[in-house]
């Protein structure tokens, strides 16, 4: 909530009194506080616009396993529900090839990675955005499409929605001319 309100200071105050209680904690826990810790460092970080810093503490502190199919862990672990910092940094730092590389991971399922998060329809919102700005307007077209279809029972008046639709309209027209 600071963030979003612009108090980075309070934020980064915050974080500090989290840092302090890290110590107090164990096992399961720990490892989910101190993800919580690490996102929000992030989320700082990206505020204050050190985006080498925040790729560097991404990478550094990005994985948490599910370790059962309890249902209240699975909904913890995917909380928050967006974890593309990452592209964001790499976006924020002017690496827009770097960025959709990690919308494209976030948005495809690999059996062979250990994290098992939900595929948040924002991101490809997003991908769609950069793809449009990469003059990749056929991908980009497929992105909005699909960000559409999954928000279809959306409040109608939500802005990514609207802008989505605009979007995906201009370039349908422009593909299919």
């Amino acid at each position: 909530m600071d963030l979003a309100q612009g108090k980075i200071d309070l934020a980064k105050f915050r974080l500090t009194e989290i840092k302090k209680l890290l110590p107090e904690f164990q096992g399961i826990t720990k490892n989910e506080i101190e993800f919580r810790y690490h996102f929000l460092s992030t989320e700082v970080l990206l505020a204050e616009s050190k985006t080498q810093k925040a790729i560097i503490n991404i990478n550094k502190n990005s994985s948490q396993s599910v370790t059962d199919a309890e249902f209240f862990r699975n909904l913890r672990y995917n909380l928050p529900f967006l974890k593309d910092q990452l592209a964001r940094a790499y976006y924020k730092n002017g690496e827009l090839d770097k960025a959709i590389v990690e919308y494209e991971r976030l948005t495809n399922f690999d059996p062979k990675n250990k994290n098992r998060y939900l595929i948040h329809p924002r991101y490809y919102y997003r991908l769609g955005k950069l793809y449009e700005e990469n003059g990749a307007k056929s991908k980009a077209t497929t992105r909005y499409g699909k960000f559409i279809a999954l928000w279809k029972n959306a409040d109608k008046g939500l802005p990514e929605l609207i802008d989505a639709k605009s979007r995906y309209a201009k370039l349908k027209d422009v593909i299919e001319k």
